[in-house]
C-alpha cells in the first residue's frame, strides 16, 4: 500500500474520530441543556405552588377568622340581649343582621374553594398534597352541614331583618333553651373553622419547608395542638392521615351516595 494511501486512511481516521468526539459532546451538551431547561421549568412551577400556595392559604385562614368572630360576637350579643330583657324589661337588640352572616359564610366558601382548585391544579408537584384538599373538604362538609340545618332558622329567630317597607321586624329576646341550642349550633360551625385555620398553618409550614428548606438550611417545626385528638396536618403522616380522612362525615357521604348512584344504575333508573 502506498504511502499516499495510508495517509488518506490515516486523515479521514482522525477526521472519522474527531466527528464522532463532536458529536458526542454536542448530544452530551444537548441533554445537560434539556435538563437543566427542566430543572428551570422545575423550580418555576415550585415558586409558583410556594407564592401562590402562601396567598391562598392566608386568604382562607382570614375569611375562617373573620367568619368566627362574626359568630361569637353574634352569639354574645344575642345572649346579653335577652339578659338585659329578663333583668329589667329593657331590649337593645344586636346590630348583627341575618345578611351579614350570609356575606361572612360566602366569603369563606370562595376562599376554600379557590384553595381546594389551587392544590388540585399543583399536585404534579407532589401527591401528597391531595391530603390538604381532603382534609379542607372534610372541615368545609362539616361547616355546611351545620350552617344549612338548625343554625339558619335559630339566626332567622334571634335576628332582626329587614322588610320589603325598609322598616326592621321586631326583635324578640330568646329564651334560654333558645339561647343554648343557638350556642351549640354556632360551636359547630366554629370548631372545624378553627381546624381550617389550622389547617392552612400547615399548609404555609410544609410550603416554606419544601421551598425554602435548601435555602436557609433548616426546616420549621409543626404545631403542636394542647389537644391531641386535634389533627396537624403533614406530608410525612399522609397514609395514616388519609385513614382519618376515610372516617368523616364528608367521606362517609360521598360513600353513601355513590352507592346510591350505583344502586339507581344497576336499576336502569336515571342517576339525576
Amino acid at each position: 500500500m502506498s504511502p499516499e494511501v495510508i495517509a488518506a486512511w490515516i486523515s479521514g481516521g482522525f477526521t472519522l474520530t474527531a466527528a464522532t468526539i463532536a458529536f458526542g459532546t454536542l448530544a452530551f451538551q444537548g441533554c445537560q441543556n434539556r435538563e437543566a431547561s427542566r430543572q428551570a421549568q422545575k423550580q418555576a412551577f415550585k415558586e409558583e405552588l410556594y407564592r401562590d400556595g402562601i396567598a391562598a392559604a392566608r386568604a382562607l385562614s382570614n375569611a375562617a377568622g373573620s367568619y368566627m368572630n362574626t359568630l361569637i360576637s353574634m352569639r354574645e350579643a344575642i345572649g346579653l340581649a335577652s339578659e338585659a330583657y329578663k333583668a329589667n324589661g329593657a331590649i337593645r337588640p344586636p346590630s348583627t343582621r341575618y345578611t351579614e352572616l350570609l356575606e361572612q359564610h360566602q366569603c369563606f366558601s370562595s376562599a376554600f374553594i379557590d384553595l381546594v382548585f389551587l392544590i388540585e391544579e399543583r399536585l404534579i408537584c407532589d401527591h401528597r398534597l391531595e391530603v390538604f384538599k381532603r382534609a379542607f373538604q372534610a372541615k368545609s362538609y362539616e361547616i355546611e352541614s351545620a350552617f344549612h340545618t338548625a343554625f339558619l332558622w335559630q339566626m332567622m329567630r334571634a335576628l332582626q331583618h329587614e322588610l320589603p317597607n325598609g322598616m326592621l321586624s321586631e326583635y324578640v329576646p330568646l329564651s334560654l333553651t333558645e339561647l343554648e341550642n343557638l350556642s351549640e349550633s354556632v360551636n359547630e360551625i366554629t370548631d372545624p373553622l378553627s381546624d381550617c385555620i389550622a389547617f392552612c398553618e400547615d399548609l404555609i409550614v410544609e410550603l416554606q419547608n419544601a421551598h425554602l428548606g435548601d435555602v436557609f438550611k433548616r426546616r420549621i417545626a409543626h404545631r403542636v395542638p394542647l389537644d391531641p385528638s386535634r389533627k396537624v396536618i403533614r406530608l410525612d403522616d399522609y397514609d395514616k392521615l388519609k385513614a382519618w380522612i376515610e372516617t368523616t362525615e364528608w367521606e362517609k357521604n360521598n360513600r353513601r351516595v355513590e352507592a346510591e348512584f350505583k344502586a339507581k344504575m344497576l336499576k336502569g333508573q336515571d342517576p339525576a
